[in-house]
C-alpha cells in the first residue's frame, strides 16, 4: 500500500534508511536491523510492507522521531478508512471550518451537532478547543425562515498537523503551536473568551497536584536515619536480588537473552512513529477504543469522562504505575468516584493513606506487624498474627468490590503492535478479575510500551519475572485483545486504552536519554541501589524512584525541581549490572549531572579552585605538600566546625556528607617504606 500522492513527498523509501529497511507495519527486516544505539536485532519479514515515515532514524534523528509521534498523540483521529488513510492522518489532519473533519458532517449532514457527542477516540478537551477555534464571524448566523436552508460556505483547509511541524522547541521544552498562535493573538488584542465548561466536560478542565520532589534532601535525610526501615528494605531487597541470581543462573544464554531483549525494545522505541499508528488500527480493528493523551490531566480527563458518561460510580484498579504518575486516584476521588485499588501492596498503602514506595513491591517499607496494625485500625479486623490471614481479610473486602465496580482500571506491560493485543502481568489475580469483571475496562499504557511484533513478547515475559521477583514465570498473564464477543461468556462490553506521552517525547527525542524508555518497570536497580535501601522510595518524592526514577524524573517533571535526584546515586553500577535490558543507567545519571551543572554560571571562586587543583593534581610534589596542607586544616575544622563556615565550598560540601578523617601517614609514604624495606616487593 501506499499513500495518497500528495503526502509522498513527506516520505521517503525504506532503502534510503540508512541501516534500516524495516516495513512500514512494523515487522522486521529479514536480516539484522540496526537500532539508534547499534543494538541488532535479526527476524523474519512478514507481509508487504509500506513506505516509511521520514520520521524513523537513522543518525541523530531523535526529534523527528518524537515530532511523529507528537503528531500522533495530538491528532484528532476519526475511525480508520484504509491503511492508507491511516497512515496519512499521522502526518496531516484537515480539518473544516474551523473544526476536525469527522466533526463537520453531522453537522452539515443536518444530524446531530458534532459538538454534542466527543467522539470515542478523541478526548473531549480537544472538541472544546475546535469550538473555540471557529472564528466568532463564522459562527454568527442570519436569520432563516422554517423550511429554508442555510447557506454554507464552501470548504477551506485550516493548518495542517504534520509530523514535523506540530511542535516547537521552547526553553522549557516542546510546545504545541497552537499555544504560540494563541500568546501571539493575546499580544495583538484578539483574544476570545473561551466557553464555559458544559455537559460531560466539566471534569476536563481539572489539575493534576504535582509531586513533591523538590524536598528530596529532607526527605532523604530523615529516611537515613531510620534504623527500621533500612531493616525492612535490606530483608526484601536482598531476598529479590538473592532469587534473581539463582534464576538466572538456571536459565540458558541469560545472557544473550538479555541482548535481544535490549534490540528489541531499541527497535520499538526507535520505530514509535510506525508502531503507534499500527497499535491503533490493530486495537481499533479489535473492538477497542483508543485515546491519545500529551499530560496527565488529560490523561484523568479521559478516564473521567468515560466513567461519568457510563454512570461509574466505582472503580477498581490493578497494579498501574502509570495511574500513580498521573494521580488517578485523586482526580476521581475529586469526581465523587471511589477508586480502590485491587493489589494486596497497592491496597495496604493505600489504605495507609500512602504513595506507593516500590515499583513491584509498594508497600516494602511496612513489615508484617506494621500491615496487622493497619489492618486492624482501618478494617476493623481483629489483628491477624500471619500474612495469609492478612491476606484473607484484605480478600473478603475486595471481592465485595469487584462485584460491585462499573469499571476496571489497569496498566499495560507490553503492546503488540501487530496483533493490538495489550499484555497484562501480574501475580495475585487481581489484574485478570479488575479487565474481566467491570462491564468497563480502561488501560494505561506510556508510549514506550509498545513492541513490534508478538514473538517480541516472548524474551521480555522471560526476563520480567526473572529481574522483578525472581519467578521464572509469573502467574498470570493475561493477553487483552478487545471487548467480549457475542459467542464470550465473560469480559467487559467495552475496552479503552489510553496511550499517554506526559513527557516520554522529550526522551525520545534526546538521542542519550532515549535508553531510558528501555525501562521494563521490573524494579530490580531498586533492590540493587544502595542509596535505595537506605532511604526507601518516599524520598524521591515521585511515583518512580531508585537510579531509573532518578533518570526518567527530571525528563517528566522538568530538571529545575528534581535537581538533586541525579546526585541520588553513588555510580556504583550494581543497577547497570542487573538491568534485564542493560540500560547504562550511571552514565545517564552522570549525563544529567553534566546538564545541571553546565546550566548554573560558576563563580569564580569555583573556577579558581578548578585550575588550583588541576595544577595540583598534575604534580606529584605539589600534591604531596597540598594534601599535607589539607590533613592539618581538616583536623582543626574537624575541632572548631564553625572555620568551615570560612570556606564557602567546604560549608556546603559538609551539609551533605561527614569531614573524612586523614590517615596519620598517608598511603604514598607507606607504600614508598615498604619498598624501601622489600626491594623484591614480597
Amino acid at each position: 500500500m501506499r499513500l495518497p500522492r500528495r503526502h509522498r513527498p513527506l516520505l521517503r523509501s525504506a532503502e534510503q534508511l540508512p541501516e534500516r529497511r524495516a516495513h512500514a507495519t512494523g515487522r522486521h527486516p529479514d536480516h539484522v536491523v540496526r537500532g539508534a544505539d547499534g543494538d541488532e536485532h535479526a527476524a523474519r519479514s512478514r507481509g508487504r510492507g509500506r513506505r516509511l515515515s521520514r520520521a524513523l532514524p537513522g543518525a541523530g534523528s531523535g526529534r523527528r522521531i518524537a515530532r511523529a509521534a507528537r503528531s500522533v498523540l495530538r491528532r484528532p483521529s476519526g475511525r480508520p478508512r484504509g491503511a492508507a488513510r491511516a497512515s496519512a492522518r499521522v502526518l496531516r489532519r484537515r480539518t473544516r471550518r474551523g473544526r476536525p473533519a469527522h466533526l463537520a458532517a453531522g453537522a452539515a449532514g443536518g444530524g446531530d451537532d458534532g459538538d454534542s457527542q466527543p467522539h470515542a477516540r478523541q478526548p473531549a478537551a480537544h472538541l472544546s478547543r475546535a469550538r473555540r477555534s471557529r472564528p466568532r464571524a463564522r459562527r454568527r448566523r442570519a436569520h432563516v425562515g422554517p423550511g429554508t436552508r442555510r447557506a454554507r460556505a464552501p470548504a477551506r483547509p485550516r493548518h495542517a498537523l504534520r509530523a514535523a511541524g506540530a511542535f516547537r522547541r521552547g526553553s522549557s521544552g516542546f510546545a504545541p503551536v497552537s499555544r504560540a498562535r494563541t500568546r501571539r493573538r493575546a499580544r495583538a488584542g484578539r483574544t476570545r473568551a473561551p466557553l464555559p465548561p458544559r455537559g460531560r466536560c466539566r471534569h476536563l478542565a481539572l489539575t493534576v497536584a504535582a509531586p513533591a520532589a523538590d524536598d528530596f534532601r529532607a526527605r532523604a535525610a530523615a529516611a537515613a536515619g531510620d534504623a527500621a526501615l533500612h531493616r525492612k528494605l535490606d530483608v526484601a531487597s536482598l531476598r529479590f536480588l538473592d532469587e534473581r541470581a539463582q534464576v538466572f543462573a538456571a536459565l540458558p544464554d541469560a545472557e544473550a537473552r538479555r541482548d535481544r531483549a535490549r534490540a528489541v525494545k531499541a527497535h520499538a522505541i526507535a520505530s514509535l512513529a510506525t508502531l503507534l499508528p499500527q497499535l491503533e488500527q490493530r486495537f481499533t480493528a479489535n473492538g477497542g477504543v483508543v485515546h491519545w493523551a500529551r499530560d496527565a490531566a488529560e490523561a484523568c480527563a479521559i478516564v473521567l469522562d468515560i466513567a461519568t458518561r457510563a454512570g461509574v460510580r466505582l472503580v477498581v484498579k490493578g497494579k498501574s504505575m502509570v495511574s500513580e504518575e498521573i494521580a488517578l486516584n485523586a482526580a476521581l476521588a475529586a469526581a465523587d468516584i471511589e477508586a480502590v485499588e485491587t493489589d494486596l501492596g497497592e491496597y495496604i498503602v493505600q489504605l495507609a493513606g500512602e504513595p506507593p514506595s516500590h515499583i513491584i513491591t509498594p508497600a516494602i517499607h511496612l513489615s508484617q506487624d506494621d500491615v496487622a496494625d493497619l489492618f486492624a485500625r482501618r478494617l476493623g479486623e481483629p489483628r491477624h498474627a500471619t500474612a495469609e490471614a492478612l491476606t484473607a481479610a484484605a480478600r473478603r473486602v475486595l471481592r465485595t468490590k469487584f462485584r460491585a465496580a462499573g469499571m476496571g482500571v489497569t496498566g499495560v506491560n507490553f503492546a503488540s503492535a501487530e496483533s493490538g493485543a495489550l499484555v497484562v502481568v501480574e501475580n495475585e489475580g487481581n489484574g485478570r478479575m479488575a479487565l474481566t469483571l467491570p462491564r468497563i475496562h480502561v488501560a494505561l499504557m506510556g508510549i514506550e510500551k509498545v513492541v513490534a511484533r508478538d514473538e517480541d513478547l516472548a524474551p521480555m515475559l522471560e526476563l520480567l519475572p526473572r529481574s522483578a521477583t525472581g519467578q521464572s514465570l509469573t502467574s498470570y498473564v493475561s493477553l487483552v485483545t478487545g471487548p467480549r464477543r457475542p459467542d464470550e461468556m465473560d469480559g467487559p462490553d467495552e475496552v479503552h486504552l489510553v496511550v499517554l506521552d506526559n513527557g516520554r517525547t522529550r526522551l525520545l527525542a534526546d538521542p542519550i536519554m532515549r535508553e531510558a524508555l528501555y525501562c521494563l518497570r521490573c524494579g530490580a536497580c531498586l533492590n540493587a541501589c544502595p542509596v535505595y535501601r537506605r532511604i526507601g522510595g518516599h524520598a524521591y518524592g515521585y511515583a518512580y524512584s531508585g537510579p531509573i526514577g532518578a533518570v526518567i524524573a527530571p525528563a517528566l517533571l522538568g530538571v529545575e525541581r528534581v535537581a538533586d535526584l541525579p546526585y541520588a546515586s553513588t555510580l556504583c553500577g550494581a543497577c547497570r549490572d542487573v538491568c534485564p535490558v542493560r540500560i547504562d543507567i550511571p552514565h545517564l545519571l552522570l549525563e544529567w549531572r553534566a546538564r545541571i551543572a553546565a546550566a548554573v554560571p560558576r563563580s569564580w571562586g569555583e573556577r579558581l579552585l578548578v585550575r588550583a587543583w588541576r595544577t595540583i593534581a598534575a604534580s606529584p610534589p605539589l600534591y604531596h605538600v597540598a594534601t599535607g596542607a589539607m590533613r592539618a586544616a581538616f583536623a582543626v575544622v574537624a575541632h572548631v566546625p564553625a572555620l568551615a563556615a570560612l570556606l564557602p565550598p567546604l560549608a556546603a560540601w559538609r551539609r551533605g556528607r561527614e569531614l573524612p578523617t586523614f590517615a596519620t601517614r598517608p598511603f604514598h609514604r607507606r607504600w614508598r617504606e615498604r619498598r624501601v624495606a622489600s626491594p623484591d616487593g614480597a
